[in-house]
């Protein structure tokens, strides 16, 4: 009776949060495609010499992020966020986005009763955006881990709606709500964040869109998301033998 019980409980539990808002879905290949017919500049950019866009892949306590470099935004131009987000970082170098619960993410003092109440009870999320002057290495310095990524222009394309998408807007574009830690914002994003939606979930599905096979709902913890990573860009297979002959397209080297 008990087993059928948390049987019952877990079901409802899914489809409760399933059904809440899960912000924004992967980015297609169509999806790319669509965006460089309708841009013309963009066309123009993705049809001169082929190039490598080097991003980073931060994982700090349970959260991870994704970092960019400010200098390499001319296939971003044209979305809203970058347009608007970026003046607000006078002298960043770099920009790292992360996703999360908004009551979490924005209270430094984190008790297990706000971190239950965030995993259990759908709630509103926050995109937090932090200035760094310095590569990711130095600027975290130990604190935390970084992993280069190497994109394709479409892959970086895709990335940049992932993260145009995430950004809730108003009539006057995006909505900061707060000052956070250091120097970084906190603005209004898309999205419940729940158990079956966090924000590592959110980078799983930002990797997926640039191509990685992987399933997002499956990465919950930033462990596993960076684990799964660095297994790519050894080109091991999911039990860690390598693949003959094969260099992960990820690869910056």
């Amino acid at each position: 009776m008990a087993s059928i019980l948390v049987r019952n409980v877990v079901a409802w539990l899914v489809l409760a949060l399933g059904a809440c808002a899960s912000g924004p879905k992967v980015i297609t290949a169509l999806e790319v495609e669509r965006q460089v017919s309708q841009q013309p500049q963009l066309a123009a950019l993705i049809g001169t010499k082929p190039r490598k866009h080097k991003i980073y892949l931060t994982g700090v306590g349970w959260h991870t992020g994704l970092v960019l470099d400010l200098a390499d935004m001319d296939l971003l131009a044209h979305m809203p966020v970058f347009q608007q987000v970026p003046s607000r970082f006078p002298g960043a170098q770099y920009l790292e986005f992360g996703w999360g619960d908004k009551r979490f993410y924005q209270n430094p003092g984190q008790s297990l009763r706000l971190t239950a109440n965030a995993l259990l009870v759908p709630s509103h999320s926050t995109m937090h955006v932090v200035a760094m002057r310095a590569s990711p290495q130095r600027h975290l310095g130990g604190a935390g881990e970084v992993i280069e990524l190497c994109l394709d222009d479409k892959q970086f394309l895709a990335l940049g709606l992932y993260l145009d998408r995430s950004f809730k807007t108003g009539p006057s574009g995006v909505v900061a709500t707060l000052p956070g830690p250091g120097t970084s914002w906190f603005f209004d994003a898309e999205g419940d964040y729940h158990l079956l939606n966090t924000c590592n979930t959110w980078t799983a599905k930002a990797l997926a869109g640039v191509g990685m096979p992987l399933q997002p709902g499956l990465y919950w913890s930033a462990t596993s998301i960076l684990d799964y990573v660095k297994q790519e860009l050894k080109s091991l297979d999911a039990f860690g033998a390598p693949y003959p002959g094969r260099k992960s397209i990820y690869s910056c080297h």
